[in-house]
């Protein structure tokens, strides 16, 4: 006997078969006719159909619609229309003057009495004197005022008498210190501009090498340069500026 994987089975593990359910048996009896199962059409030549009425009126060919039987006909079978009249608007908007016709002509050649000067000369006379415009009459657009946009000039009053303020308190300040002016002279005028005139070209010289410098700093020897630059130029600005002040004292 040749070896099969039957043989290794039990009978316990062969599944039983199905048991089969009861036959379906519809609900509708087989006595009705075909029309009354169901509302569609069917295999046994239902008729087909609309779900609207089994049977609808319908109308005669010679009943159509003719000449003057509409609504507004008249005994005669013609169509009654209203009396022609004179078209006339019913709006209240004014019309304008009718077009003058060809024998309206304007009367020329006429001519006046009256003297403009001594009339004007009498409406001015009898005229009350004119009123000054008040600022806000003068002023109505505040954009076209002649200071508009400036600065005040009690801020420059207020500004000017702060800086005298600072410098009082400062001339107070190193009089009440002795010590302080024994250590400091003041540098020669000559020598101030000789190093301001020494920094300037320093500085034109470091910032020709600045503008020089790439935009892409991809190594780290040009990042290193970029920064000495600005550094040096932020520093020469400095210097230049506290120059430019005028009086310069020196610590010994």
């Amino acid at each position: 006997m040749a070896e099969s994987v039957y043989n290794y089975a039990t009978t316990d593990d062969v599944a039983a078969p199905a048991k089969k359910g009861k036959l379906y048996k519809s609900i509708y009896p087989k006595t009705l006719p075909d029309e009354q199962k169901g509302t569609f059409v069917t295999k046994k030549g239902s008729k087909m159909g609309s779900f609207g009425p089994a049977s609808v009126k319908k109308a005669a060919a010679d009943e159509f619609l003719k000449s003057g039987s509409g609504m507004l006909a008249n005994k005669t079978g013609h169509i009654a229309l209203p009396e022609p009249s004179q078209f006339r608007y019913n709006d209240p908007v004014p019309r304008r003057d009718p077009v003058p016709k060809k024998d309206e002509r304007p009367i020329h050649g006429l001519k006046t009495s009256k003297n403009f000067i001594n009339a004007n000369a009498v409406e001015v006379i009898c005229s009350s004197a004119k009123q000054p415009m008040t600022q806000t009459e003068k002023f109505e657009n505040w954009t076209q005022k002649p200071d508009f946009g400036k600065v005040p000039n009690y801020l420059n009053r207020v500004k000017t008498e702060v800086e005298e303020e600072y410098k009082m308190v400062e001339t107070m300040r190193q009089e009440a210190n002795p010590a302080s002016r024994s250590n400091v002279v003041e540098m020669p005028e000559e020598e101030r501009q000789q190093l301001l005139a020494a920094l300037r070209e320093r500085w034109q010289k470091v910032d020709g090498e600045f503008q020089l410098t790439s935009f892409v700093l991809d190594t780290d020897s040009s990042k290193r340069k970029y920064e000495g630059l600005a550094k040096e130029l932020q520093q020469l600005e400095k210097d230049i500026e506290m120059l430019e002040k005028g009086k310069v004292v020196v610590r010994v």
